[in-house]
């Protein structure tokens, strides 16, 4: 089993954490929102069908549209918890069993459902689709290899946890070789981790957040001018992704890390 050094004391203490709860809240409704209005719903037929809500005006359609965005605040999250939640664990065995048990049983239950009941209700992802490739799309989007195979996702929700399950492998990897001693091996993944990050620029969030869990640098503000310094700062981050490129929000969105996250680099049970 794969060891890793545990260090003792209150930053990796599996404490509560209200703001990153409070982040998490948000990002949730925010995509929650943006899903309910441009979710197709007629998945079986080629019938336009805009959402489940009924339309609004164009402007606040556009407000609510920028709410998809929410899942950069998810990557940003799970690079400020996952490296105190992989020490809290203490190996790598335990780290990504915990973390199966976390994502995928649900997962998995909407995946089989997806694929048994997709084709006989002619839901028209599967049209035109023989056994081998059923086969293949399946397996591919089982274990959330299918952009790197170039096939299509079968879930649209679940694109984010491609994203997720590639830093939770790249960072345990990368943390367990330099913490053992081997850090010329670490070289080529932090090579592979910058060629990601100009790639899929988005994966710049999950950088801020590491930044965050590994210095103690925060700003205070405290009272409404903090509430609504906080608020102007999520909506440049959100503004910024729409309007530039995803390093451009990169800059508000750290401001909003450093106003909202503890000190302490404690693990929020994730």
């Amino acid at each position: 089993m794969t060891r890793l050094p545990h260090q003792a004391g209150p930053a990796y203490d599996g404490s509560f954490v209200p703001s990153v709860q409070g982040l998490r809240g948000i990002a949730a409704l925010s995509v929650l929102m943006d899903h309910f209005y441009d979710m197709p719903k007629g998945g079986m037929y080629d019938i336009p069908n805009p959402g489940f809500l009924p339309p609004l005006w164009a402007w606040l359609q556009s407000v609510i549209n920028v709410g998809g965005h929410g899942v950069e605040l998810f990557f940003m999250i799970s690079g400020f918890l996952i490296p105190a939640s992989l020490v809290r664990h203490g190996s790598l065995p335990r780290f990504f069993f915990d973390r199966v048990l976390r994502i995928m049983p649900v997962f998995v239950v909407l995946h089989l459902a997806l694929f048994a009941i997709g084709p006989i209700v002619a839901y028209k992802f599967f049209r035109g689709i023989d056994l081998p490739s059923y086969l293949a799309i399946f397996t591919a989007n089982l274990f959330f290899v299918q952009d790197a195979l170039g096939l299509p996702i079968a879930q649209q929700n679940a694109w984010t946890l491609t994203y997720e399950w590639a830093f939770y492998i790249w960072f345990a990897l990368t943390f367990s070789m330099w913490r053992s001693g081997g850090r010329l091996l670490t070289a080529p993944l932090i090579l592979l981790g910058v060629a990601c990050l100009l790639h899929w620029p988005i994966t710049a969030f999950f950088c801020i957040g590491m930044l965050f869990s590994a210095t103690g640098f925060r700003i205070s503000i405290p009272g409404r001018l903090g509430l609504i310094a906080g608020l102007a700062c999520g909506a440049a981050m959100f503004a910024s992704l729409v309007l530039f490129h995803p390093f451009v929000g990169c800059c508000p969105a750290s401001c909003c890390s450093a106003w909202r996250l503890p000190r302490s680099r404690a693990s929020a049970r994730l």
